[in-house]
């Protein structure tokens, strides 16, 4: 059976009978009648299924005898005179459902029908019901004609689907509220790829898709067999289509709900196909489907005249109507005929009734006595999940500034009963795009692992550094008072500081200080910082002098020592934390210090200096009260060799001079303090204190939202990621958004910093971060 290869189902009906006595095989393990016992696989097959499987394969042979035609158009037939139509047959049983496809060309007067296609599955060995298989014939059909499409090189003018169960067709062109998710999910995929106008009825007798639902053997499928061939053109000819007979029958699904409940009344059909039609598909409001819904009214009248409030009215009034057909077809009926509603109805509490006046069912419940409008001691009935209770929701969270939940629910029941009504009110405020913008927050990557360089040891300090400024402070010079600030400057290895007093926020006074700190501290080979405007003038400026120094000596030998500069993207304070950590620790002490005081730039200079050594001292790692345990280490360790620079030194270390052992024994200390850094501190950084959570990254073409705390959340840019910036793992941090008038770099996450809080008359930075706006 498997060595038959036949891709496009011409001989599907002999497989399909193969098939068939394997599955009746399959299910002797567990099927014991007529068999007193289950038969296993190495015993032998009853005689019933074995003189099955012997006529079958004996007559095998005989397919090598079928040809058919394959070419869809004579050679004496142009294209462009040639019209074709595709015709998918579909069918099934309890065994089997299938669906098999013919070309009709017509040409000059001519027509003649070719087999195209064909493709078939066996029955699940789990019971379905005749019109769920049907229903997976049609879907069946579909697929397979999507594939016909895409590689057919014919210009096919139309489609039709012949079917011989009327249930499917009525499910095509009724509303499928009330029909169950196996129902309901393929009559979507059945309408999403075609039009109900598709569907046509055809007898069982004359529908060639039979002959697949229940096998053929190979010594009864010939060349001229209807399979092959098709259907005659007088059995095509007198096909009508579906809406013919849809009069006739009602929707079986709502006739099965009618005659459950015992009710005697005719089916409820919607009264206004046109109006359910213009529901389901309105998307600009209730304000536009009320005007669309009273166009379509007028029947026929001058519709250049204004719509008046009246028929505006009656145009809600009918929508009202219709959706509650569509919704409660057995209450309806029940309250037409004058009966009571089912029993297992969620209308059974609220005592409904149709009120004469307007024809619209409403509620009969305990308000009669309440100090209420009328509309509101019986409001009209709603169902929780239908398209125009959406429509009115959306309308009345507009109308109240898209307020919350409750207060969206307290104004829709003024007027309407909504059944489950807070769940429907969230579902449809969920979807809502500007409390969606209102509420949104930025959702940070998985926090990244550290740089190499603070984890590079045996390197001397500050060679990898981080800077910012900090201030401003007031100083006194005469009779005037001046700002300055401060330029912090921090080893990525060791966490030691170093201070500087800068006199403005110029690139020049920025060189100056950086100037100074070479030459305390020596030349760094990194520094990081962000993205301020005196940085990267200074950074520019520092690139620009080396390329321009004269000397070819000179600039060799700075060029060996140039600064490989690092920026943060703007507005992203988080990716300095380890500067942004040290600057609140040194504004921390500073206030203490100076307790707002206005000083001179000497005294200035001596505080800034003395915070540095302070902060200096502070513990790398964990502080012992065991006194047999080494002191903790600190940056001075690295920096000065001892813990605090005030502790005097030894009298004969002092004096002893720098021998070649002395300074061994130096190196060698020193070198102790770095395994002590990488066995003790190093490890202390392993884990993630935030941002521990995987999140979706960022693609090319999202719609995001850039935050700016110096403005209102509705004030806020949207734009679009036109550029990724990945991390060492592949994980976006930052991007760059394309705005309607300009083109920035910002991070995925902004956080606000406690520390990061800015002193008194200090100059506001805008924090601005992206976040996903949908």
């Amino acid at each position: 059976m498997s060595r038959e290869f036949d891709p496009l189902g011409i001989c599907l009906p002999v497989i399909t009978y193969a098939k068939l006595l394997f599955q009746e095989t399959c299910k002797l393990r567990t099927r014991i009648p007529p068999y007193k016992r289950p038969i296993g696989w190495d015993e032998p097959l009853p005689e019933c299924i074995l003189e099955k499987w012997n006529t079958w394969a004996g007559s095998l042979s005989s397919l090598s005898q079928i040809s058919i035609r394959r070419c869809f158009r004579s050679s004496d037939e142009e294209p462009a005179d040639c019209v074709f139509h595709l015709i998918v047959f579909l069918d099934s049983s309890l065994l089997a459902f299938g669906a098999v496809a013919y070309l009709k060309t017509t040409c000059h007067g001519k027509m003649h029908l070719d087999f195209v296609m064909a493709k078939g599955r066996i029955a699940p060995t789990s019971i379905l019901s005749i019109p769920r298989l049907e229903l997976q014939a049609a879907v069946l059909a579909i697929r397979m004609t999507q594939s016909i499409i895409r590689e057919l090189r014919i210009p096919i003018s139309s489609i039709e689907y012949r079917t011989d169960s009327e249930i499917v067709l009525h499910q095509i062109n009724s509303s499928h509220h009330k029909h169950p998710t196996f129902v309901a999910n393929r009559i979507g995929e059945i309408l999403r790829r075609s039009s109900p106008e598709q569907w046509r009825f055809i007898s069982g007798k004359d529908n060639p898709a039979d002959d697949c639902t229940r096998g053929i053997t190979p010594d009864s499928f010939k060349s001229n067999s209807r399979w092959l061939t098709g259907p005659t053109q007088s059995q095509l000819s007198a096909e009508q289509p579906l809406t013919t007979s849809l009069n006739e029958n009602p929707d079986p699904f709502i006739a099965l709900s009618v005659c459950a409940v015992g009710v005697s009344s005719s089916p409820v059909k919607t009264s206004s196909p046109a109006v359910s039609k213009l529901i389901s598909d309105s998307q600009d409001g209730l304000a536009r489907l009320k005007r669309d819904v009273a166009l379509s009214l007028r029947k026929g009248a001058n519709l250049e005249l204004p719509i008046t409030d009246d028929e505006l009215k009656q145009a809600m009034r009918r929508c009202i109507i219709v959706a509650t057909e569509e919704a409660f077809p057995e209450e309806i009926i029940a309250l037409r005929s004058a009966k009571q509603i089912p029993r297992d109805s969620v209308l059974r509490n609220v005592s409904p009734f149709i009120d004469p006046a307007d024809g619209l069912m409403k509620v009969d419940g305990r308000l009669k006595h309440a100090k209420l409008p009328q509309h509101a001691r019986q409001p009209v009935i709603l169902p929780s999940d239908h398209r125009l209770t959406s429509l009115i929701i959306d309308d009345a969270h507009n109308e109240i500034n898209h307020a919350g939940v409750e207060h969206t629910l307290a104004i829709v029941r003024r007027k309407y009963y909504l059944t489950k009504g807070r769940r429907s009110v969230r579902k449809t405020l969920a979807r809502c795009v500007k409390c969606r913008r209102r509420r949104a927050q930025p959702q940070p990557p998985i926090m990244a692992s550290l740089p190499k360089e603070r984890l590079l040891p045996f390197v001397r300090p500050f060679s990898t550094s981080g800077l910012d400024f900090f201030g401003p402070f007031n100083t006194v010079i005469g009779r005037r008072t001046e700002k300055r600030y401060g330029l912090l400057i921090t080893c990525f290895s060791t966490r030691a500081i170093h201070l500087e007093l800068v006199y403005s926020l110029s690139a020049d006074s920025f060189l100056m200080a950086l100037r100074w700190f070479i030459a305390d501290r020596g030349h760094p080979t990194t520094i990081y910082s962000d993205n301020g405007t005196n940085l990267v003038a200074g950074e520019k400026e520092l690139r620009e002098g080396i390329v321009n120094l004269n000397s070819k000596l000179v600039t060799e030998e700075m060029i060996d020592r140039g600064i490989n500069w690092k920026f943060s993207p703007p507005s992203g304070p988080h990716f300095g934390g380890s500067w942004e950590r040290l600057v609140g620790s040194s504004k921390k002490y500073l206030r203490a210090v100076l307790e707002e005081r206005s000083v001179n730039d000497e005294v200035l200079l001596t505080v800034l200096k003395e915070v540095a050594s302070l902060l200096n001292t502070r513990p790398l790692t964990h502080v012992s009260t065991d006194p047999s345990e080494p002191e903790p280490l600190t940056p001075n360790h690295f920096i000065l060799g001892c813990h605090h620079p005030h502790y005097p030194p030894d009298v004969k270390e002092a004096f002893c001079g720098l021998t070649r052992r002395r300074y061994r024994q130096s190196q060698f200390i020193v070198n102790q303090y770095w395994r002590r850094w990488m066995r003790e501190y190093v490890p202390n950084l392993i884990d993630r204190k935030k941002w521990n959570q995987a999140t979706p990254s960022l693609r090319i073409g999202n719609r995001v939202l850039i935050m700016d705390e110096n403005t209102r959340r509705g004030q806020w840019l949207t734009g679009t990621v036109t550029k990724l910036f990945p991390g060492d793992d592949g994980r976006i941090r930052s991007v760059s958004v394309k705005t309607a008038t300009s083109e920035l770099t910002r991070p995925v996450v902004m956080e606000e910093n406690r520390d990061m809080a800015m002193v008194e008359g200090e100059e506001e930075k805008s924090e601005q971060s992206v976040e996903p706006e949908l």
